[in-house]
């Protein structure tokens, strides 16, 4: 009844003045809580102790919070010079102490509350006073929690502050921590999942029962916002707008009815005296689902952080690149290796094949360096080997381009070096001696924060830019691996903080603006989908992790546009027509660049130009075409939300999972007849919306699916030009009002564009 008096109330003054205008934020004491709400959003914490009991919509009054239980914050201290053993044996990346050693609301001493006006909205404060802390021979801490929620906003923002008056150390802050989380709407069991950004997206069904753990961010969390939705229309979006790129762990928990989340910040200083969070967490509930708030993180974070990929320098031939090559000249014995006299056959074959594909494409070269063998000896990389320099340049002129491999990471312990220099010093220190966490073979992990480690990487960039005719460069491990460091000669203060991304993307500024690029305009490659280089990497290799057709394109809803995404992988076995074409299919839906064939391993490599695979050389050469044909979409567009299709069936593929080379298994999986994705493009002056899809079976398939008015734009009835390219070329334009419905005819084997403009 209070909103509906709101309602009226506006529905009133607008037919009096014409305009109608928001209610404002305010905040509202009741005998119990303490409410901040505007017509969109209602927050409620309990008295006295400011436990979180309500994360409301205000237009349809769904509540997200049904166990109100659980402060929303978690301190924990330690003495760094005498930590706990408990500390010590902390798994693998993990930082956070057990409830011995932390603090919450509930041990406060008193608490208090207030609001500030600013000029579109409104602030609440609460203050946690006088907490004692663990070992702290009676010293206390307060913790202030503030809010702000807009007048016409569904999204809060959340800021933590300590004052810490002991001779502890913050160790771990957990926060916000939103449990006993789940939706309050009719056959929730069944709806509820969570959206959390692994590989391209992934969700958790029945996030009550089945226990989340998420991830660790920058690692294996693309980006830093997940999502509790009700499946019924209604979202709770929980992201950190983080621009510096705060090392953090994404949590989650069950109890069997509720679900919990929250953030590990590890504090990037000693915490002693005044400390705050550097960034704010957003907490809200929007309309939707995982695609809503992919596009919320979009809106709010991403577009506002980064340049697209039309905004700065990239080399035009990448845009325009539609096919991946990898591997080298190299044989798969006890160790990978190349062998003298190899790249002239590796030159062979790669002109070979960019004869019969006809068109230029790209090579991501591995074991081109000093050292003929792969994941040892780095960064010993320069001089490359004798033949490199020649063969690069001879595939280079007849339109290969050359990408190298390097390491950003790792530094082989079996390098001279190692024991005779000062490089030992700029590796990553764990928090117990002695102790080696996720190093490779004999090397170990150097830490981002140094600037020597930096120099380094930078340093072999640019000599490989001197020396050779590359046109792209490339870094392993980039957005991977973010280790806590505890060296306290390090430049970066020992534990956590942003160091790690600041780091990288210090190394990326740099080779960026390289002068050894010359004419040539600057490439960068870094693995996995990660947001936080988007304004440095061009392209994001997703060759052997994001090989799952179930996953909803969550990462690419958010981040398209920003860079371009390369590759799937591809076993022998794989080189069935039915399974060419899913996995392509796949990619080139979602806006890749298609391929990543390998050349590696003798055992594993993949050769189309043998007569026996003509037919599979032919559906590449179909598929690059509609890639190119859809440049202004994959490049500079915008991927929406998929189109639902009615009724269409699923096949059998072997589909195979990235396992190792040499190591594959069947793995016959059910997948949609055909793949489609929607795409819009960004300009303004002429806005089309584009379809991709690919038939990957033998029989024709007609595809069936309701035009989505509130995502893609265009309103049924507008009169719109469906344009259609397929075959090589563009169908004649047919004007007519859009239908509610479309319906496709695809040919067996197809790929195609549609455009609606």
């Amino acid at each position: 009844m209070h909103y509906l008096r709101r309602s009226v109330f506006a529905i009133l003054l607008g037919a009096l003045s014409a305009v109608i205008y928001a209610a404002s934020a305010t905040v509202v004491e009741t005998a119990t809580s303490i409410n901040l709400q505007n017509d969109h959003l209602e927050i409620a914490f309990q008295k006295p102790h400011f436990v979180l009991s309500r994360i409301a919509s205000g237009t349809t009054a769904a509540n997200f919070v049904v166990q109100p239980q659980t402060p929303v914050f978690r301190i924990s201290f330690w003495n760094r010079e005498t930590p706990s053993e408990e500390i010590l044996e902390h798994p693998i990346f993990r930082t956070s102490a057990n409830d011995a050693g932390a603090v919450n609301g509930l041990t406060a001493a008193d608490t208090s509350w207030e609001t500030k006006r600013f000029a579109n909205g409104v602030e609440l404060l609460l203050h946690y006073l006088g907490i004692p802390v663990p070992d702290g021979n009676g010293a206390t801490v307060d913790v202030t929690i503030s809010i702000r929620l807009e007048d016409d906003a569904n999204l809060t923002d959340w800021c933590l502050s300590i004052e810490n008056r002991s001779n502890r150390q913050l160790y771990d802050v957990e926060f916000p921590i939103l449990k006993g989380l789940g939706s309050t709407k009719p056959n929730r069991a069944q709806t509820d999942y969570v959206i959390q950004p692994v590989g391209s997206g992934d969700i958790l069904r029945h996030p009550r029962s089945n226990q989340g753990g998420i991830g660790f961010y920058p690692n294996c969390m693309c980006m830093q916002v997940v999502g509790y939705c009700d499946g019924q229309g209604e979202t709770l979006y929980y992201g950190c707008h983080d621009k510096s790129f705060y090392r953090k762990e994404f949590r989650g928990s069950h109890d069997g009815h509720s679900f919990g989340l929250w953030v590990s910040a590890a504090p990037d200083q000693s915490g002693m005296g005044h400390w705050e969070l550097p960034y704010a967490t957003s907490i809200g509930v929007i309309s939707g689902d995982w695609y809503d708030v992919a596009k919320t993180y979009r809106a709010n974070f991403i577009a506002p952080t980064f340049p697209t990929l039309a905004e700065r320098v990239t080399a035009e031939w990448f845009l325009r690149n539609n096919v991946w090559v990898q591997g080298g000249a190299v044989h798969y014995t006890n160790r990978i290796i190349t062998r003298e006299g190899d790249m002239p056959q590796l030159a062979a074959d790669l002109l070979r094949f960019r004869n019969q594909l006809g068109e230029d494409f790209a090579f991501h070269w591995y074991v081109w360096h000093k050292h003929v063998t792969f994941d040892q000896f780095y960064p010993d990389y320069l001089p490359a080997q004798p033949e490199f320099h020649d063969t690069d340049a001879q595939i280079e002129a007849a339109g290969v381009h050359t990408m190298p491999y390097i390491n950003s990471h790792f530094f082989d312990t079996l390098l001279p070096e190692w024991n005779t220099g000062d490089i030992a010093k700029n590796q990553v220190l764990d928090i117990k001696p002695g102790r080696i966490d996720h190093k490779l073979y004999t090397m170990r992990t150097m830490c981002m924060g140094q600037t020597a480690w930096q120099d380094r990487i930078v340093e072999i960039e640019r000599g490989i830019l001197h020396e050779y005719p590359v046109t792209a460069l490339y870094l392993d491990e980039m957005g991977s691996l973010p280790e806590l460091c505890y060296d306290r000669t390090h430049e970066h203060p020992a534990h956590g903080g942003s160091y790690y991304a600041a780091g990288q993307n210090a190394i990326l500024r740099r080779i960026r603006e390289a002068p050894e690029w010359g004419t040539r305009k600057p490439v960068i490659v870094g693995k996995c989908m990660h947001d936080a280089h988007l304004g440095l990497l061009d392209g994001l290799l997703n060759g052997h992790m994001d090989l799952d057709f179930q996953r909803p394109p969550f990462f690419q809803a958010a981040c398209s546009g920003y860079a371009q995404e390369i590759g799937i992988y591809l076993y022998p076995e794989e080189l069935n027509r039915d399974t060419f074409m899913a996995k392509l299919g796949f990619t080139l839906v979602r806006g890749r660049q298609l391929g990543w064939f390998n050349t590696l391993y003798q055992e594993g490599k993949l050769d189309l130009t043998k007569p026996e695979h003509a037919t599979l050389m032919d559906d590449l050469r179909r598929m690059c075409a509609v890639r190119t044909a859809a440049l202004p979409f994959v490049t500079s567009g915008e991927l929406l939300r998929p189109p639902q299709f009615d009724a269409l069936p699923k096949v059998q593929v072997d589909w195979r999972g990235w396992i190792g080379p040499g190591k594959s298994k069947p793995n016959m999986r059910e997948v949609p007849a055909v793949f489609g994705q929607t795409w819009k493009t960004l300009d303004n002056f002429t806005p089309a919306i584009g379809f991709f899809f690919v038939n990957h079976t033998a029989q024709p398939r007609q595809v069936v699916f309701p035009w989505d008015e509130r995502n893609w734009g265009l309103k049924i009835g507008t009169p719109v030009t469906q344009r259609t390219f397929v075959d090589g070329e563009w169908h004649p334009a047919k004007p007519f009002p859009l239908p509610r419905q479309i319906v496709m005819e695809i040919p067996p084997y197809t790929p195609m564009l549609v455009v609606f403009q």
